[in-house]
């Protein structure tokens, strides 16, 4: 059996770095859904899901920069 693929210092730092990229662009994303859901229009369906995902964003970018701070 070989040895593992990656260094260890990846293991520590590289999967940290990973996971806040991943969180930050969740969260770009889930903003530009909450802002085209309320600029296309005043409807019921379209403020719900522009609040909804605007929340989510808001939860993922705390959760993106907890992880970054503790990974400095």
């Amino acid at each position: 059996m070989t040895a593992a693929v990656y260094r260890d210092g990846f293991r520590v730092y590289g999967r940290g770095m990973a996971m806040t990229a991943l969180f930050a662009v969740l969260t770009a994303a889930l903003a530009a859904v909450s802002a085209y859901a309320f600029a296309s229009g005043t409807a019921a369906p379209h403020l719900v899901v522009g609040a909804a995902s605007g929340a989510v964003a808001l939860w993922l970018a705390s959760l993106s920069r907890a992880a970054f701070r503790r990974r400095k």
